[in-house]
């Protein structure tokens, strides 16, 4: 994306570069750019199953609405392969650049951790688990181009989300 693209207008040229593998390890791109300009650099990267090219747990064709496929088998609140990680960096080009890209995580992680157990001995660990949310802001999707989370406003007072603790 062109430095002039704030997160919400047009971007002057823009060209999407997917890239899958299948162990952790630094991914390359070569570009050809147009020297003395700024450009502003968007990765998102999450996990996609082994063989595949689809999104497993997030729609990443629109990186300005980036949401959560919430009905995919697997969602829960536990899973590690649910993470993602995204960077939104403007970049001078001058002649020959190299650039090395640090991604971080754009969303929070919800763990719900029992410290009574010993306590509670003999009973069943739990297995379904609900988290309420009072009077804020929803996050629906994430804009990798500006680093900002979209908020939609509670319908009510409150929200319950419950999940499967595996």
């Amino acid at each position: 994306y062109d430095a002039n693209d704030d997160g919400t207008g047009e971007p002057i040229y823009r060209e999407r570069l997917v890239e899958y593998v299948d162990k952790y390890q630094p991914v390359t791109f070569d570009l050809r750019l147009v020297p003395n300009r700024e450009y502003k650099f968007v990765v998102f990267a999450d996990f996609v199953e082994q063989g595949s090219k689809d999104d497993l747990y997030y729609d990443t064709t629109d990186l300005r609405n980036i949401t959560a496929k919430t009905g995919a088998e697997g969602w829960n609140a536990m899973n590690e392969v649910r993470d993602a990680y995204f960077v939104s960096e403007t970049v001078k080009v001058t002649s020959n650049v190299e650039e090395t890209l640090t991604l971080t995580r754009p969303y929070g992680k919800v763990r719900v951790i029992a410290t009574d157990l010993d306590y509670i001995a003999g009973y069943s660990t739990p297995g379904y688990v609900e988290v309420t949310y009072h009077t804020e802001a929803l996050y629906k999707s994430f804009n990798a181009i500006n680093g900002q989370l979209n908020a939609t406003p509670l319908a009510g007072n409150e929200l319950v989300y419950g999940f499967e603790v595996k």
